[in-house]
């Protein structure tokens, strides 16, 4: 999704907000749905804190549900169909999708521990 400038986040629909930062937190657009209600931002770090404030005061079983949505690092089920754009290209940028299959198998050892 491209970028969108603060100030129309600040001004736009609370589903257009919610659907431009629903992935800064994998899979769980809760939370810009509840950032959403404190606007405007000043700027992106008042955004940002907005973000974690609301994973903060959530209840346990949804913090724990926005934990178990993260994706293991370099996992191959989750590279074949489960990653969001962003986590995608988050892991691509340093290698991930490069790893040979003895770093694949090192890495499963330390998701699965």
């Amino acid at each position: 999704m491209p970028q969108k400038p603060l100030s129309d986040l600040n001004a736009c629909s609370k589903d257009d907000f919610v659907a431009a930062l629903s992935n800064i937190f994998e899979y769980s657009p809760w939370i810009a749905g509840q950032a959403a209600s404190v606007r405007p931002f000043a700027g992106v770090k008042p955004l940002f804190d907005a973000m974690k404030a609301a994973v903060d005061r959530a209840a346990p079983e949804l913090r724990l549900a926005l934990i178990k949505a993260h994706p293991d690092l370099a996992n191959k089920t989750h590279r074949a169909a489960g990653l969001t754009s962003e986590s995608s290209a988050e892991q691509n940028s340093v290698g991930l999708d490069r790893l040979s299959d003895a770093e694949y198998e090192a890495f499963e050892r330390v998701n699965n521990a």
